[in-house]
């Protein structure tokens, strides 16, 4: 129950984290085109190929914080999958263990039975 309390509060943190760096990106955009537009005139040919790589950049970094949260996803599921099959072969073990423990004692039983 602790542990579905602290996945869901991680899960709510990284998209309060998700939605701000959106924003921070889209209102970073926005600034950029209105800028953009109103400086596209005047400036000369290499400035305007900066801004370009620059915002690229920008989109690609975006990108990139997207890529992260999607592997560290991922390797969450499969961290999680691979622990589940683990305990479910120690469940196993335990339960071959169990029976292995009555059946000895059934004989052992056996055997004070028989030596009387």
């Amino acid at each position: 129950m602790q542990k579905q309390h602290q996945t869901q509060n991680s899960n709510e943190e990284s998209k309060a984290i998700k939605r701000s760096v959106i924003a921070m990106y889209s209102s970073v955009d926005d600034e950029a085109d209105t800028n953009e537009l109103n400086e596209n005139s005047s400036k000369p040919q290499h400035h305007q190929t900066v801004d370009s790589a620059l915002e690229m950049f920008e989109n690609t970094n975006a990108k990139n914080v997207s890529e992260v949260e999607k592997n560290t996803r991922l390797k969450q599921k499969e961290e999680s999958a691979k622990k589940k099959e683990q305990d479910k072969i120690n469940l196993e073990k335990q339960k071959v263990k169990k029976a292995e423990r009555k059946e000895k004692e059934k004989q052992r039983t056996q055997k004070k039975e028989r030596g009387r």
